[in-house]
């Protein structure tokens, strides 16, 4: 089951299972990574004041198991994050969320897709760079760019 959520009006307990898998993901790409409950309201107040800022969320036998966050920023949209809980990743979770947030783009009638992925989230620039097909844009490594077109190619692969 997908939902889609207002980030102003998302419930703290959501947010919280949110962060879990958020910790528990940047703990396998960053074995030194030590999490820091700052952080965690840092996060959150960034969701709550960022204007157009919304999350799909992915759920299996009403437990979440991915989110995808995002925000528009005049006519292109910024996806600013992915997280799947581990278990479930290589499951068809992040094209099913995918699939929903191109739904929301099209209806929007967005034509451009920004991303920013970590120089060192090798596994994040894997998924979506050479999968779902986001194109590198400045010479830091860190900024993509993919079309509607272009996503909607991904979704439709078998």
């Amino acid at each position: 089951m997908i939902k889609v959520y207002d980030s102003k009006e998302i419930e703290e307990k959501i947010i919280k299972k949110m962060y879990k898998i958020l910790i528990e993901n940047q703990y396998i790409t960053y074995p030194d990574y030590e999490d820091n409950p700052e952080w965690y309201y840092k996060w959150v107040e960034m969701m709550r004041t960022q204007p157009d800022y919304h999350i799909i969320a992915s759920y299996k036998n009403n437990k979440l198991i991915g989110f995808l966050n995002y925000c528009k920023e005049g006519e292109d949209n910024w996806i600013s994050e992915v997280q799947i809980d581990d278990k479930y990743k290589r499951t068809g979770v992040t094209k099913n969320l995918l699939k929903k947030y191109y739904e929301i783009m099209k209806k929007d009638n967005v034509k451009i897709i920004r991303g920013h992925i970590n120089s060192k989230n090798l596994l994040s620039q894997t998924v979506f760079r050479d999968h779902v097909g986001f194109k590198l844009i400045d010479g830091m490594k860190t900024h993509y760019l993919l079309s509607i077109d272009d996503l909607k190619k991904y979704i439709d692969k078998i």
